[in-house]
């Protein structure tokens, strides 16, 4: 019985050694030293440079990334999920400033947020990406400048945030470009029918007070030396208010931010393929 306890145990300890092999595998610790005008921002500094030093790897490791150092800069940004553990090893305040001296690990992990937007970029090669939006208004007004915009900043902005660092508005020298035709309906009633008039010849219909709008937008994304379609979606948002005014701007933002997710998922599709045709072309 006695033996058959320890082999249990031995078992058991073996599985949690091996446990705690596995989460440290994917973490890279580097010790940084981090600058501010008080701990908070000291921190911060450090964390942003641990992250820095540790995408900086990854990018080198696999080739030389077109400008490199934006792509650092907009990741880094992005810090506080790739951390797994932050410990001060020493704090200095001299002439108003902080400096802490820290030991930071750092996700690594394929699978994480920061290591799949590094490889999203790394595969693609950076590439110059055009966003162009045309609108189907009836007015030519301010109306007609701002539904698109907002519409591109969402674009731009997820692309960004995903380290991508030539996102632009023309399509001079552009490898793909996303191209959306966004229609926002005009606001309309919302009636539901009197109940009570239902078998009634003259059946009528009650006014709830309340407008809906919808914002569409159908956009593809082409491979401009090739003139390929690498995707295309239709995103959709609606806006109910009891206001008339300025309704269709909530839709346009909902839609908007539906369509950036919906690009990123084609350009890591596209991320996809050219991995795996690398894999084709070193066999």
């Amino acid at each position: 019985m006695k033996i058959f306890q320890w082999l249990i145990m031995v078992t058991i300890s073996a599985v949690i050694i091996l446990n705690s092999f596995a989460d440290m595998a994917f973490a890279e610790t580097v010790t940084v030293t981090g600058f501010g005008k008080d701990e908070k921002s000291a921190i911060n500094n450090a964390k942003r440079q641990a992250v820095e030093q540790v995408v900086g790897l990854v990018l080198k490791s696999e080739s030389e990334a077109r400008d490199l150092k934006l792509i650092l800069d907009v990741i880094k940004t992005r810090t506080q999920g790739y951390i797994n553990h932050f410990e001060i090893l020493s704090k200095n305040k001299s002439n108003g400033n902080v400096t802490i001296k820290a030991k930071v690990d750092v996700s690594s992990e394929p699978n994480s947020s920061l290591m799949k937007d590094v490889e999203l970029v790394m595969s693609l090669n950076d590439p110059k990406i055009a966003v162009v939006i045309d609108y189907y208004g009836d007015d030519g007004g301010e109306t007609y400048k701002k539904y698109p915009a907002m519409t591109k900043a969402a674009i731009r902005e997820e692309l960004i945030k995903c380290g991508f660092t030539h996102v632009m508005d023309s399509t001079n020298e552009a490898e793909y470009i996303i191209i959306g035709h966004l229609t926002v309906n005009k606001s309309q009633a919302i009636k539901l029918p009197n109940w009570s008039s239902i078998n009634d010849s003259d059946y009528k219909m009650n006014d709830t007070g309340l407008s809906k709008t919808t914002a569409m937008i159908d956009c593809k994304i082409k491979n401009a030396a090739t003139n390929e379609v690498i995707g295309e979606f239709h995103a959709a948002g609606d806006n109910m208010s009891a206001s008339e005014n300025d309704i269709q701007t909530p839709a346009v933002s909902k839609m908007a931010s539906t369509a950036a997710k919906e690009v990123k998922k084609i350009f890591n599709r596209e991320a996809s393929k050219a991995f795996y045709q690398d894999d084709t072309n070193l066999e």
